[in-house]
């Protein structure tokens, strides 16, 4: 005798496609308030929206909720009589504007003086113009959504005779953790103080450090001195070839990130004064 065994299906879950999803707006940056729309299914559906932090049941077919872009959620129907849907997955994505950049010397500083110390502070900075209808003078980074940000690159080169030349960027931290690009006390005592996203330079001077045995270090201006003073073997410095003809183009590359991976360069020219050579 043969048996012939019969399933018979009672209560059974029935999966049907994802059902149709639309929401807006597709991309945002921080806390963003995104309308979803589930399409008509008929009567008797209600909509399980899962994310990372839990899931929630909706028994509308338009709902909103606050994402943390970039954040996937997903959106499946359950009936009332046991059926499901499977999910349909919204991605909603980063807006994200990397920081804005303007001249960290300021607009009003057109040249630079071979073998000079400068401290570059990149952190924004504004003052008026002088005039209440005048725009405000801006100089540094700032990042329209408030994300913070940090020097990745610094290069500072010239041409002479057409033969590119780079020159040293004194940024080394002040332990470790510390913001890599930064400029302190650590570096040159006489300064002071402590500013992240900074950096030093001395354009067009082949020979401008001293060392701690660890690192080099830049020489520290006297009192009066607006360039490190002749005559010290330990902290002569030397311009290229003895002498830098005015008017030769310097460049400062500037690339900063911020937290969210916008990245922006902004390429600084600057003149260089003549200067006669110092060892």
């Amino acid at each position: 005798m043969m048996i012939l065994a019969v399933g018979v299906l009672t209560g059974c879950t029935l999966f049907q496609a994802a059902p149709a999803v639309i929401f807006a707006p597709q991309s945002g940056h921080g806390a963003t308030s995104v309308t979803i729309t589930v399409g008509d299914m008929g009567t008797g559906w209600s909509y399980n929206l899962e994310r990372d932090s839990g899931s929630k049941l909706y028994a509308t077919r338009v709902f909103t909720v606050t994402v943390h872009p970039p954040e996937t959620l997903y959106v499946a129907g359950i009936h009332n009589d046991g059926r499901t849907t499977a999910r349909a997955t919204i991605e909603v994505t980063l807006k994200n504007t990397a920081p804005v950049g303007y001249d960290p010397f300021g607009p009003l500083a057109t040249s630079l003086v071979p073998g000079q110390m400068y401290v570059v502070d990149c952190n924004y900075h504004e003052w008026s113009a002088g005039f209440a209808w005048s725009p405000p003078i801006r100089a540094g980074f700032i990042d329209p959504e408030d994300d913070p940000w940090k020097i990745t690159n610094v290069v500072c080169w010239y041409e002479l005779d057409g033969i590119k030349y780079t020159d040293a960027v004194f940024m080394p931290p002040g332990s470790p953790g510390d913001d890599e690009y930064h400029v302190g006390t650590d570096l040159v005592p006489a300064l002071g103080y402590n500013i992240n996203n900074a950096f030093i330079i001395w354009p067009a001077a082949v020979k401008v450090w001293q060392t701690d045995g660890i690192r080099p270090l830049p020489i520290t201006q006297l009192p009066g001195y607006s360039s490190p003073p002749c005559g010290d073997g330990m902290t002569a410095y030397e311009l290229h070839w003895g002498y830098i003809a005015p008017g030769t183009i310097y460049h400062v590359d500037i690339t900063v990130e911020d937290a969210d991976g916008g990245v922006r360069v902004l390429k600084v020219e600057k003149q260089l004064t003549g200067r006669a050579d110092c060892n």
